[in-house]
């Protein structure tokens, strides 16, 4: 289960397998599978998010609540409805609501954490820096954080 913002930044840079890749199957619902489809053709990540729908890697799941119209709602809510191990957004809003509604929950930063632990990618910083330089925001200090993980054996 994820929203727009994870699928989006790890397509910016070259790593949506990833979601596959350590999750299985990935559901979207259909408020976040058209946000991550509504830029033009030739904006970075588009391409790559398009085939991963196209191959089933990543499936739009329809909901019956369409009054909700935030892609954050809604896969949360899907979440609960499918019974989703895990809901992945970068929204901080999501993931206090996801969790106090009993959802475990991770962002972009989480999935590059567990690709890096099971060695799909030998370092998370080179990535976030370069999510940074695409304009998704993380703080200095986090940086220094993952910086020290990664230097810890």
């Amino acid at each position: 289960m994820s929203d727009a913002g994870p699928v989006i930044h790890l397509s910016w840079i070259d790593h949506l397998s990833l979601l596959d890749r350590l999750y299985g199957e990935v559901l979207l619902p259909d408020a976040v599978h058209d946000e991550v489809l509504a830029a033009p053709p030739e904006t970075p990540g588009v391409e790559a998010i398009q085939e991963a729908l196209n191959r089933g890697r990543l499936r739009a799941v329809p909901l019956a609540l369409t009054a909700l119209g935030a892609g954050e709602r809604e896969a949360i809510l899907l979440a609960e409805q499918v019974g989703a191990d895990l809901l992945i957004t970068d929204d901080a809003v999501a993931r206090r609501t996801a969790s106090a509604r009993g959802v475990r929950s991770t962002g972009t930063l989480g999935v590059l954490k567990d690709a890096r632990m099971h060695g799909f990618v030998p370092a998370v910083v080179p990535l976030i820096l370069e999510l940074r330089r695409r304009g998704q925001w993380f703080s200095e200090e986090l940086i220094q954080e993952v910086l020290r993980e990664e230097r810890t054996p």
